[in-house]
């Protein structure tokens, strides 16, 4: 900016030259005077000051009084001289150079003008350099307000200082504190951008507070009339509750590892045992993850007493053990951890058992799958892929569960205990291949009056009473046998007649022709089978049911239902489709049911082909279960349990127990291989999935609601499918628990 030559000019003082006698005798002034000041140039910011030493030289005999200004100075500057001081012809004095916090910033090119009576002036310049005085602001980091209990200190604040063109130390100072609430700064005073602040709570009301922050730096001149600090303020609100009682823990579950298969997920619970009354919110987090390793918490912070923890995988991530650490916080308290290892394999490696349901409808899949690897309780829930939900049994033993909860809203939940050989010989496909979904149309002709017909193609089934019109849906596009059976009024044989042709596969919405019970060729008498059948109890309800599998390929073992009736005698008849009409892969099964009211059932079914060769020999019923100890387990839910002591030894392939509520519709199955429950005495519990991510009390029955309890062993040989020769037994108890 340019200047006046003089600019503003202000007095500094009359410097007299001290003397030893009387005045000068009115004669004119003779000599010189020089002036010199150190240093020649200062910066002095807006609002600060500085001094310089000024330096009166006479000669030549002059003794007066010399005047001093100043000229060129801005506006709000002023000085003042002291400490004036004569030897010999040099009087010294010190300059205090003040700036006015609104002096305009810039430099100034000042000029000392001596001036003396008669005499040439004295002058000696001067640089003045005024910065801005600079400012400064406070902020609290990170934003937000303080939480905590008394008797607590919180660490958790910093009182961040933005500096502009201001180096000085700042003081801080907490204002409008409570009674019993003290703030300390560190550092104080604060030379650089920040200090932490600590608060600590001690016997203070518990409510909410509103606490100023100010930060005051060294004087300044603010205003023209007075002299001020310079300051700045900002707020940090506190809220501070009554001290917590109590404590608590957390622990996960499983523990202290969970087993996923790379590009899956899988859950565990977090459990947070709360003693000594405590009922404030824990809040999680988790350390340890790694890319391609992420967790997820549902919730982050509860007042609760679990949380899950799901743990997601990429298909890239390396096999191998991943250890996290789960942290518990609550204000007031002490940080509570709990270790869990994630130990990853690789497809094809741990994650040895699948269980697929991706081939079933919506209603047909699960909503929980878990899986327990060992004869533990230490479940794991598993999450799918695509339906197809895989994991690791690295042990002799294991299981897994489910629950549907279907179209009708009732749950079941299945439980499934299995040796490490049977979870990993092959994927457990639930629902298998939909069905093309074809339409087929047929008549049934000759029914004789009175006479029930039952009429099978492609797996389907229904049973007429009248000559009349059929159509069955969801038929699969392939070629089956149709398969008619018409049962007379008077008894099962009472001129009976059977029905069969084949190969058919009629198209979509096409006919399969007529079931003509009449007819030369395709229909025809029964094979007649007298059966023997050793353990029958005219006591017990028995009855016996024919079923005859047919096709060949991948249509084989194809279900055709013949007939179903009471079995009041032994030896009693049996009827089936004659041999001479069988093609390679025909087989029949006959199953008979004998039942003791509602307690106790025996089951034997056979497959063979000849109904005549077979009832050469005796059919044999299995023995009765020894009555099982029913009970609940207890927990959460109603857990059904049971144990069978003394299990014959013909029920060697598995046991199950199933229930149904009375009053509520929930129902449950389990079932355990032989090669699981080892030994004479078996126990079957349901588990308790209670802490388990993921499983809601709401699927099984409340504790106290009343259960239809079924325990079941099975025994015999299944060489697979439709085969002759499989023989499986079953007895059965029912009890209510």
């Amino acid at each position: 900016m340019r200047r006046p030559k003089y600019g503003l000019l202000f007095a500094l003082a009359a410097f007299a030259a001290c003397s030893s006698g009387g005045d000068d005798g009115g004669t004119d002034p003779v000599g010189t005077i020089a002036l010199s000041l150190l240093p020649t140039s200062a910066s002095i910011p807006q609002g600060g000051s500085s001094t310089v030493a000024a330096t009166l030289t006479r000669a030549g005999g002059f003794t007066g009084t010399v005047n001093l200004t100043v000229e060129g100075a801005p506006a709000g500057a002023s000085a003042t001289v002291g400490a004036v001081a004569t030897t010999g012809s040099a009087t010294t004095a010190t300059v205090t150079i003040q700036i006015g916090a609104t002096t305009t910033p810039g430099t100034y090119n000042l000029t000392v003008r001596g001036t003396a009576t008669g005499l040439t002036d004295a002058t000696a310049p001067f640089t003045l350099m005024v910065p801005a005085a600079g400012s400064f602001a406070l902020a609290i980091a990170p934003a937000g307000a303080v939480t905590m209990q008394v008797g607590q200190t919180d660490n958790s604040k910093t009182v961040n200082i933005t500096r502009t063109g201001y180096t000085q130390a700042i003081t801080l100072v907490a204002e409008n504190l409570p009674a019993g609430l003290t703030a300390v700064f560190t550092p104080n005073p604060a030379t650089g951008n920040s200090a932490t602040l600590a608060l600590t709570a001690s016997n203070v009301v518990p409510n909410t507070y509103t606490i100023t922050i100010r930060g005051t730096g060294p004087a300044a001149l603010k205003t023209e009339e007075a002299l001020e600090s310079l300051d700045a303020t900002t707020t940090l609100q506190v809220t501070v509750n009554a001290a917590v009682t109590g404590g608590f823990t957390i622990a996960t579950n499983p523990a202290p590892s969970v087993n996923v298969v790379r590009g899956n997920s899988v859950d565990a619970t977090i459990l947070v045992n709360r003693t000594g009354g405590f009922a404030g919110n824990v809040a999680f987090s988790v350390t340890g993850t790694v890319p391609g390793l992420t967790v997820n918490l549902n919730p982050t912070n509860t007042n609760g007493n679990t949380a899950t923890l799901t743990v997601t995988t990429t298909a890239g991530l390396a096999a191998g053990p991943y250890p996290l650490v789960i942290r518990a916080t609550s204000a007031g308290l002490a940080d509570q951890t709990a270790n869990l290892t994630v130990n990853v394999s690789a497809v094809g490696g741990g994650g040895n058992a699948t269980l697929n349901w991706s081939a079933c409808s919506a209603l047909q899949k699960p909503v929980f799958v878990a899986f327990v690897d060992g004869t533990g309780t230490n479940w794991t829930k598993v999450n799918g892929v695509g339906d197809v939900y895989t994991f690791s049994i690295t042990q002799g033993k294991g299981g897994y569960a489910y629950v549907i909860v279907g179209g009708s809203g009732n749950p079941t939940i299945t439980v499934a205990h299995l040796t490490q050989a049977e979870l990993t010989s092959g994927a457990s496909n639930f629902c298998g291949t939909a069905p093309s979904g074809e339409t087929v149309n047929g008549t049934v002709t000759n029914l004789p009056v009175g006479f029930t017909g039952s009429i099978n193609f492609g797996g389907r089934n229904t049973v007429v009473a009248t000559n009349s019109a059929f159509q069955f849906t969801n038929v699969k596009d392939a070629s089956f046998a149709l398969v008619g059976y018409a049962r007379s009024p008077l008894g099962i044989g009472s001129g009976d007649r059977a029905f069969l042709d084949r190969p058919l596969n009629p198209a979509n919405n096409g006919s399969v022709g007529a079931v003509d019970f009449s007819h030369s060729t395709k229909s025809f008498n029964p094979a007649l089978g007298s059966i023997t059948l050793n353990g029958f109890s005219a006591g017990e309800a028995t009855s016996q049911g024919m079923i005859f599998y047919t096709g060949t390929g991948a249509e084989v073992c194809t279900p055709a239902n013949l007939y179903g009736v009471q079995v009041t005698a032994s030896p009693f008849n049996a009827y089936a489709i004659p041999v001479d009409r069988h093609v390679a892969g025909d087989v029949h099964q006959l199953t008979i049911i004998a039942s003791s009211g509602t307690t106790t059932t025996r089951i034997l079914t056979e497959h063979f082909g000849d109904i005549v060769t077979r009832a050469a020999s005796p059919f044999v019923m299995p023995q009765a279960l020894p009555i099982p100890a029913l009970s609940d387990a207890g927990g959460a839910y109603k857990r059904p349990s049971g144990t069978i002591t003394g299990v014959p030894a013909e029920f060697d392939v598995f046991f199950a127990m199933t229930y149904v509520g009375q009053t509520v519709a929930r129902a449950g199955s389990l079932t355990a291989s032989r090669g699981w429950a080892v030994g004479n005495n078996v126990t079957l519990t349901f588990p308790d999935f209670s802490a388990l991510a993921g499983w809601n009390n709401v699927w099984a029955l409340a504790p106290g609601a009343a259960a239809q309890v079924t325990m079941a062993a099975t025994g015999g040989n299944f060489a697979g499918g439709c085969t002759a020769g499989v023989r499986l037994v079953t007895s059965s108890y029912t009890g209510v628990i």
